[in-house]
């Protein structure tokens, strides 16, 4: 009895544990219906919990838009033990939310772990700094004014304007 009574107070720290955790959570069967979620993961996509146990995750997922192909991806993580990706979450608003998974495939329990991240803020800074990055690129570029980068240690870069300037074939 002892031994039960210590098996259920560490089920019952797991489960405090991963509810106060900042991640999404989930336990999949390897059909890929969710068995458990945490707290996090309800608040990540917006959906309640009789929504989200027992559903399959191919009513999340917004990449992999049919059964099928999440069934595909299953069958590839169960042969590869785990992995790690990014993805797309429906919310239950309706809008899309950026995901980086990791997910191990336990094989005596014939189920998956999985963790999800809301990496929707990185993935808007990054697609901002691309943004910034080609404007930069453009005025650099098509500039008639010789423009050089430099740093402590000297030149870095010219644009075209530069090499046309000091009469040299090359960046070099």
């Amino acid at each position: 009895e002892d031994a039960q009574q210590r098996e259920v107070e560490a089920l019952n720290e797991l489960r405090v544990m991963l509810d106060t955790l900042g991640e999404g959570f989930w336990k999949v069967d390897a059909t890929g219906r969710i068995i458990e979620a945490n707290d996090a993961y309800y608040r990540l996509v917006g959906y309640a919990r009789d929504e989200v146990i027992g559903a399959h995750i191919s009513k999340f997922e917004a990449l992999e838009q049919t059964p099928e192909v999440v069934a595909a991806h299953i069958q590839q993580i169960i042969e590869q033990g785990h992995a790690r990706f990014e993805t797309r979450h429906r919310h239950g608003d309706g809008r899309l939310i950026d995901i980086e998974v990791a997910t191990t495939f336990i094989p005596e329990k014939k189920c998956f772990i999985v963790f999800l991240h809301d990496v929707t803020k990185r993935k808007l800074m990054e697609d901002a700094l691309r943004r910034s990055e080609t404007k930069f690129r453009t005025v650099y570029e098509s500039s008639s004014d010789g423009m050089m980068l430099l740093d402590e240690n000297g030149f870095l870069d010219c644009n075209d304007a530069t090499l046309r300037l000091f009469g040299c074939p090359t960046r070099d």
